[in-house]
């Protein structure tokens, strides 16, 4: 599936499921400024017990995307948000990043998920590596 952008970005994207819900989800949000910013997460657990808590993440998600934060602080304003829940057993792998259509510049922020690949124009891909974070909602501060 490609996802239109008022930018020009191409985005592209494939998810498979062998269950109708989960907790896997991603936002694609088009800023203002032109940036496009992309949030991918994966709520703890399987089935309708991981998906009864996605609403609330990806609105807390949203919230920061439409203030334009930079992807760490997007992760760090939700974390805070998930440790206020006390929800025992409960966290959120993510992966954030804000790219400048113009430039190319991309900032990335992950917490606890794989880091991206970037697909190169001849078709080579790459894995970008992250410095290792914990998962949001295990411990308050987190940055």
């Amino acid at each position: 599936m490609y996802l239109p952008t008022w930018s020009q970005l191409r985005i592209a994207t494939k998810q498979r499921s062998q269950v109708s819900t989960g907790g896997d989800f991603f936002e694609v949000f088009q800023n203002r400024d032109g940036r496009v910013s992309i949030v991918m997460a994966d709520v703890a657990g399987n089935g309708p017990s991981a998906a009864a808590h996605v609403s609330g993440v990806r609105w807390n998600l949203r919230q920061q995307l439409a203030r334009g934060a930079p992807p760490g602080q997007v992760l760090a304003v939700t974390n805070e948000w998930l440790v206020g829940q006390s929800v025992p057993d409960w966290f959120v792998t993510a992966l954030c990043a804000r790219i400048d259509v113009r430039t190319g510049r991309t900032e990335i922020a992950g917490a606890g998920h794989l880091g991206p690949f970037i697909k190169r124009a001849d078709g080579a891909a790459e894995h970008v590596t992250l410095p290792p974070a914990l998962a949001l909602g295990m411990l308050p501060g987190e940055v």
